[in-house]
C-alpha cells in the first residue's frame, strides 16, 4: 500500500521544516521526499517547466509502499505556471496544464491527502527579485496562493487547509503521523 501526503504552501511557510522533522523521527514505513530531487547538471533543463514536471513524477515514484510525505506536488507546478501566465501573458502553461490533467487522478484517490500550510499572519517571504515571478512580490504571492487554494479545492479529494507557524509545528507533525499514518 502507498499513501501520499502532499505538503503545499508559499515559500518559507515551513514545508521543508516539517518534512525534515518527520524524517528525523525515523519511523518505519514513513518516507519523506524533498522538493527538488531529480538530478541534473543541465541548467537550462533545471530552470524549465519540463524539469519540474519530471521532478514531480520522479518524487511520486520514489517509493512503492508506505506513507510518503512530499514537499510540494503537481498542484504547485500547475499553480506556479498558471500564476506565471497571469503575471506575464507571454508565458505558456498549456503543456503544464495538459500534463497535470493527465496525472490529476492521483489527487482523486483515498490514498492521497493534500495539506496546504497557510501562515497565521500575512508574512510573505520574497524569494525572487522579479516582478514576473510568482514569488517576486507580495501581490504575486497572494495571487499564487489564491490559485493554489483554488486548485486544491478543485482537484483534491482529500484537502486540508492548516494555519501554521513555528508554534504549532510539533502539533501538526503529530497530527500528520497520528491521523494520516497510524489510522
Amino acid at each position: 500500500m502507498k499513501k501520499i501526503i502532499f505538503l503545499e504552501g508559499l515559500p518559507n511557510v515551513g514545508k521543508t521544516t516539517i518534512v525534515n522533522a518527520i524524517k528525523s523521527k525515523n519511523i518505519k514505513d514513513i518516507h519523506v521526499v524533498d522538493e527538488v530531487i531529480l538530478p541534473t547538471d543541465d541548467m537550462k533543463y533545471l530552470n524549465s517547466q519540463q524539469y519540474f514536471m519530471d521532478n514531480d513524477i520522479y518524487k511520486i515514484n520514489q517509493y512503492d509502499s508506505g506513507f510518503i510525505i512530499i514537499d510540494r506536488g503537481l498542484i504547485s507546478t500547475l499553480s506556479y505556471n498558471q500564476a506565471s501566465k497571469i503575471i506575464n501573458e507571454n508565458k505558456d502553461f498549456e503543456k503544464v496544464n495538459k500534463w497535470f490533467l493527465e496525472n490529476s487522478e492521483l489527487y482523486n484517490s483515498d490514498d492521497s491527502v493534500t495539506i496546504y500550510l497557510k501562515r497565521k499572519k500575512e508574512d510573505y517571504s520574497l524569494t525572487e527579485d522579479s516582478v514576473y515571478s510568482p514569488y517576486g512580490t507580495v501581490e504575486n504571492q497572494k495571487l499564487l496562493e489564491s490559485i493554489t487554494l483554488y486548485n486544491c479545492k478543485k482537484y483534491c479529494k482529500n484537502f486540508i487547509l492548516k494555519n501554521y507557524d513555528q508554534d504549532n509545528m510539533e502539533a501538526l507533525i503529530n497530527e500528520i503521523i497520528d491521523k494520516f499514518m497510524c489510522s
